[in-house]
């Protein structure tokens, strides 16, 4: 018994370190993959994005997202399962983009790095602004234990993914003539809304 509650102890202090959260693989990629704790960041940056509008979509704070029906999923399912749905598609596309990225030779320099490095101190002055140090900010904002570490890591994926987003945007060019081509073979008419 007394090793049974042993093990337990330090499973629970593993667990509350994120040591067993980060050791998780949680979304990977031929060549990224982001953890447990990194997935966590990527849903709980989703779930304040809706924050605001809770009160519209009729979701209680109080209660657990998990018991709360989700009204924009046809088949069935909870708030919690609508946002986890939200975050897995975000984090599959992001890889995605890295991996384009990857193949194009496209990587951080220097300046995308500082302006990773200007958000992490952003962020460590925020905390210190409530009185608390970074990775106790985290804890409380985040409800898991996610670290700066962990926070750099996603701010460079997304960094890079946008970065090759934008090369590839970048790279797209069409003359008003094709533009016109294109709408007038895919537009919709009156008569197919109709059908």
């Amino acid at each position: 018994a007394v090793i049974l509650v042993a093990g337990l102890v330090v499973y629970n202090r593993l667990y509350d370190s994120g040591v067993i959260l980060r050791a998780k693989t949680a979304a990977s990629s031929e060549n990224f993959k982001g953890s447990g704790t990194m997935m966590a960041y990527f849903y709980n940056t989703q779930y304040q994005s809706y924050y605001s509008y809770f009160s519209y979509l009729g979701i209680q704070t109080g209660t657990s997202l998990k018991s709360q029906a989700c009204s924009f999923l046809s088949d069935g399912g909870s708030w919690f399962d609508y946002f986890m749905s939200n975050t897995e598609s975000y984090v599959a596309n992001m890889l995605e983009l890295c991996e384009g990225a990857h193949e194009a030779g496209i990587t951080l320099d220097a300046d995308d790095k500082a302006a990773i490095e200007e958000n992490i101190d952003a962020l460590e002055e925020t905390a210190k602004a409530y009185g608390y140090n970074a990775k106790t900010y985290l804890l409380m904002t985040m409800s898991n234990p996610v670290s700066v570490g962990d926070v750099r890591k996603c701010m460079e994926l997304n960094a890079l993914a946008q970065k090759y987003y934008n090369s590839y945007m970048d790279s797209l060019s069409y003359t008003d003539e094709q533009i016109e081509a294109y709408y007038n073979e895919n537009s919709v008419t009156q008569a197919d809304v109709d059908a």
